[in-house]
């Protein structure tokens, strides 16, 4: 027994012997990485991961960039569009009369407009914004007056009547007052959290019909940074537009001469986002200057808060459908 035992531990240890020899490497290889390899690859793949994480902040930010853009262009495309339905519903009425007032009325920079015998603002606007009261009425279909029209609606979305319920005569504040049915009032106002928006004043409702005297307000769109309008206005009564004006420049003619409007310049700035970061604000063109160096809020418009937000300037001209009833006087 003890022979088998120092035969079998003979042979562990030869192949144990064998087994080392075999294992063992030529002299002159090292066993192993260098401290210098070591940290020439820690330092390429710090590269690599490095040149990766910009490659992707670099194309998330254009895809944020290029996402607000588009939200932009979607947002303003339709924000015109309203404005524009509004505009030409202006002046409105199943049977129209030279006693009617005229169907626009607007103020230059005019921040909390208010209602009465005319439009009058409390303070100066958003960013010189202005304000724009449209007035139309509305008409029925199947000779029914209790059914309101299916095609004139106001900026709330409800259709417009053709009867006010209440036969008492509205005060001059109401929406109802002088002939139109109706009338909607658009002004930039700074929201609860300080972002400027583009409201509607409309007539308000009960149980979602139209026939109350009071005003409800609603906004249209947010981010919108300001509002400005001209006016293209018929002086020698060809039925062409002469010249657009400014508010305060048509208003010297006195109310008539708001009858004598054919068309609207729209120019608004809409904003959204964060934008680019490090971008500084620079001035952005709205409405065309009429002579050499003309200046105003209507001019150009440079961002005074988030200057690296997303921003694009949306403009149209708006011709109005209904001109002006003179028939039996002069506007």
């Amino acid at each position: 027994m003890i022979a088998i035992a120092i035969l079998v531990g003979r042979r562990e240890t030869a192949s144990t012997v064998a087994n080392g020899a075999a294992m063992s490497r030529p002299a002159g290889v090292p066993s192993g990485w260098s401290l210098v390899e070591v940290m020439v690859g820690l330092l390429l793949g710090t590269l690599a991961t490095s040149a990766a994480v910009m490659a992707f902040h670099t194309m998330r930010t254009a895809y944020v960039l290029a996402a607000e853009q588009r939200e932009l262009e979607q947002r303003g495309g339709a924000l015109l569009e309203a404005i524009a339905a509004l505009l030409r519903h202006a002046g409105w009425h199943p049977a129209p009369t030279a006693a009617l007032p005229p169907p626009l009325s607007g103020r230059d920079d005019c921040g909390q407009p208010t209602l009465g015998d005319a439009l009058s603002c409390g303070k100066p606007g958003v960013a010189g914004s202005d304000a724009l009261l449209i007035r139309f009425g509305g008409d029925h279909p199947f000779g029914d007056p209790a059914v309101p029209d299916r095609y004139l609606s106001d900026c709330s979305g409800y259709p417009v009547p053709v009867t006010v319920a209440s036969a008492a005569t509205p005060p001059a504040s109401s929406a109802q007052a002088a002939g139109y049915l109706t009338a909607n009032l658009l002004y930039v106002a700074v929201g609860a959290d300080g972002e400027p928006q583009l409201l509607c004043r409309y007539p308000g409702r009960r149980d979602g019909v139209n026939g109350s005297l009071a005003w409800s307000t609603g906004a249209l769109a947010r981010g919108v940074e300001t509002l400005q309008l001209r006016y293209g206005v018929d002086r020698d009564g060809d039925g062409r537009v002469d010249t657009f004006l400014r508010a305060s420049e048509l208003g010297v003619g006195g109310s008539n001469a708001w009858s004598k409007v054919l068309a609207v310049q729209i120019a608004l700035v809409l904003r959204t986002g964060a934008g680019m970061p490090g971008t500084s604000a620079t001035p952005l063109p709205l409405l065309p200057a009429r002579t050499t160096g003309e200046q105003g809020d209507d001019i150009a418009f440079l961002p005074r808060a988030r200057s690296t937000a997303s921003r694009r300037v949306f403009a149209t001209t708006v011709w109005l459908r209904n001109a002006p009833f003179c028939a039996e006087s002069p506007c």
